[in-house]
Formats: C-alpha cells, structure tokens, sequence
C-alpha cells in the first residue's frame, strides 16, 4: 500500500532516519512518479543533506503540478 509508505516515510523522517526516509519515498516514486507528499519529503531530504538545488528541482516540481494544493504551499 503506498499510503502506508509515505506514513513509514514520514516517521522514518521524524526519527531522523533519512535512508530509511529516502528508501520508502522511492517505492511510492516508482509507482507514482508525481506523488507530491513523496516529492516533498524527498526535497526535504535532499535539503537536510546539502543538495539544495536538487531539493529546489523537486519543490518546483511539486508546485508545478499541484499548483492548486495551498497545502503543499504552506508545507514548503
């Protein structure tokens, strides 16, 4: 189930775990590439590791496709 992913992602996430993070973001991405929740953490990661333009890339992107999700605008 990928909503259980993105759930074990974000806790992943939370307990400071980004290569378990990182790993469940890539099972959602295979099979939803425009995932926004999975791009977003995944920018986050990338932010958190000090590839801050591969993180802009990804926020881009997610605003980009789900321009009208204001969520996804205050979560960035």
């Amino acid at each position: 189930n990928l909503d259980a992913e993105i759930a074990l992602a974000f806790r992943a996430f939370a307990r400071n775990d980004p290569e378990d993070a990182a790993e469940h973001c890539r099972r959602v991405l295979r099979e939803r590439p425009n995932d926004p929740a999975a791009l977003t953490l995944t920018g986050r990661l990338a932010l958190a590791s000090g590839e801050p333009d591969v993180a802009h890339d990804l926020f881009a992107r997610v605003l980009r496709d789900h321009s009208r999700n204001a969520a996804l605008w205050i979560d960035l």
